[in-house]
């Protein structure tokens, strides 16, 4: 089932087949990570790769280096008991003088979520073993000097 846009000619999916797409594109998304993570650390994933990693991952090019630089501290292992799973929900929400604050942008549940996901975070979980992390096959990178 197809629509025509008549100011562009374009033929574009029914609603119904763009959900399906959508949907099935997501559950296949999904289904490495959900055999993991439960469904809150799984959204926290996402949340953490979307609003956290900037920050507290390092850049692809660093992600060889032993010791990766990054411009927030290093999260592995920060929230390993019920004092610092709060002290991490706090600044998640409140902010500190160096980090903004998501009280505005994230609900509770989503800040849960992210620190659900705290307790298990790996950097390891972003490399794949194997890769090469360095520019393709066309770009070669120098140290600078």
């Amino acid at each position: 089932m197809y629509r025509q846009l008549s100011t562009w000619r374009i033929l574009l999916p029914g609603r119904g087949t763009l959900i399906i797409v959508v949907g099935l594109s997501l559950a296949t998304m999904q289904t490495g990570a959900a055999q993991q993570l439960s469904e809150s650390e799984f959204s926290g994933k996402k949340l953490f790769v979307q609003r956290c990693s900037v920050c507290h991952m390092p850049a692809p090019m660093e992600l060889h280096n032993p010791e990766p630089l990054t411009y927030g501290p290093k999260l592995e292992g920060f929230v390993r008991d019920a004092g610092t799973e709060s002290a991490a929900r706090a600044i998640i929400h409140d902010g500190t003088a160096r980090m903004p604050g998501f009280r505005y942008g994230l609900s509770e549940v989503e800040i849960d979520n992210i620190v659900a996901y705290m307790k298990i975070f790996k950097m390891s979980d972003f490399i794949r073993p194997g890769a090469d992390v360095g520019g393709g096959p066309d770009v070669e990178i120098t140290p600078s000097q």
